[in-house]
């Protein structure tokens, strides 16, 4: 099943759990400032659509050098921050194009006002990739040889923080990094090597820990499983 009808069954699902909501979402080959994100500052990074990358539309965001930047962020309002303090999910499609990836560079994060939750994305020379979290765990695709992977972060109790990939359980008790600020999403890469393609990035509420084990099997069930194939 494609993804942008995988995300709209999703979407019919939310509904029904009324206490869900997406508040913020990039989605496919849209320039994510359409979307409401801002690019920060310089944003020389290489930027533009794909279309029909492994079978999906995405946003490229490729780095060259320690000098560049292309990170993206969407700052959350009070009342969509609010939304939030009984649970959320960021979730964030994407595939890593060059490989060996060291994992430093491309990231997607929620800063929730007190803390950071960080999820770095690399791969290994073979293609197989991998997802670092703030806490320090790593989990590795081994023999997926690369293409689009989701990958689920989920909060729903200051001691239950963890890491879905593909739908499937990974990692429990991620810890996120102690952090006064203003509630924002970041996604993209800096100052280093990486090229990455972005197919979605989304964060919900979900208040129950319920809701949250039902749109992880939402998005198993519904084929939003990525393609795994080799690079050619």
């Amino acid at each position: 099943m494609k993804p942008y009808i995988a995300l709209l069954l999703l979407s019919a699902c939310l509904v029904s759990h009324s206490s869900a909501a997406i508040l913020l979402q990039h989605f496919g080959s849209a320039d994510p400032v359409s979307e409401g994100f801002i690019l920060n500052a310089p944003g020389n990074a290489t930027r533009n659509p794909v279309t029909n990358d492994f079978g999906v539309n995405a946003w490229s965001i490729d780095l060259n050098s320690g000098s560049q930047f292309g990170i993206y962020s969407y700052s959350l309002t009070s009342l969509e921050n609010g939304f939030t303090a009984l649970g959320w999910m960021l979730s964030v499609n994407l595939r890593i194009v060059e490989t060996p990836d060291a994992g430093n560079v491309m990231l997607a994060r929620f800063y929730t006002g007190t803390e950071r939750f960080d999820m770095y994305f690399g791969a290994q020379a073979d293609g197989d990739p991998f997802v670092r979290t703030s806490g320090g765990q790593i989990y590795t695709l081994e023999g997926s040889g690369g293409g689009y992977h989701q990958y689920t972060l989920y909060w729903y109790s200051p001691t239950q923080t963890s890491l879905a990939v593909d739908g499937t359980m990974r990692i429990n008790g991620i810890t996120g990094t102690p952090l006064i600020s203003a509630p924002r999403v970041d996604f993209g890469g800096a100052q280093g090597a990486s090229h990455a393609n972005w197919n979605q990035v989304f964060l919900n509420s979900i208040p129950e820990p319920s809701t949250a084990v039902f749109m992880l099997l939402s998005l198993a069930g519904l084929g939003f499983r990525s393609v795994s194939r080799n690079r050619d």
